[in-house]
């Protein structure tokens, strides 16, 4: 993948997980505290205009990865192999 693509794969990412959590909280069936959700939420919806270059978002997705892992569903499965896909890219 190119670095051009990481970024929009990225990007991309970020937003479908912002997505479904605000969805999830909106509807109260989301089962982490809701202050932790809308303070990450709003971190990263702060630093996603920020993040301009493949190896900035690279480096925010692995000082992040902990928080993105929480906000991921339990259940997307293929989701959490994405996001591990994320950290450890092969450019060409």
């Amino acid at each position: 993948m190119s670095k051009i693509d990481y970024l929009k794969k990225a990007r991309t990412f970020l937003r479908k997980v912002l997505k479904q959590r605000s969805w999830l909280t909106s509807h109260d069936k989301s089962y982490i505290d809701s202050k932790f959700v809308q303070t990450e939420m709003n971190n990263i919806e702060y630093a996603l205009p920020k993040l301009i270059s493949s190896s900035t978002m690279q480096q925010y997705l692995v000082r992040k990865e902990a928080e993105i892992r929480y906000l991921i569903p339990a259940r997307y499965k293929k989701w959490h192999d994405e996001f591990r896909e994320l950290l450890c890219p092969r450019f060409n």
